[in-house]
């Protein structure tokens, strides 16, 4: 088991992976509250293309 935040495990397999999909907070105007800090961080630093999904109208709940 890793110690290790998600944001830096999620950046070192990000080397070779060819996509990375990450959920957003979905609150806010400002992009920090929009996505939280691991969405941020993988943006910023990851090694391939980062989407962030918002969740849908049910906010992310199964009907």
């Amino acid at each position: 088991m890793s110690h290790d935040s998600a944001g830096s495990v999620l950046i070192e397999v990000s080397h070779g992976t060819q996509l990375i999909v990450v959920g957003s907070h979905g609150h806010g105007l400002v992009t920090g509250t929009i996505l939280g800090s691991t969405s941020l961080q993988l943006l910023h630093h990851a090694d391939c293309p980062v989407l962030a999904v918002r969740p849908g109208p049910n906010n992310g709940r199964t009907p």
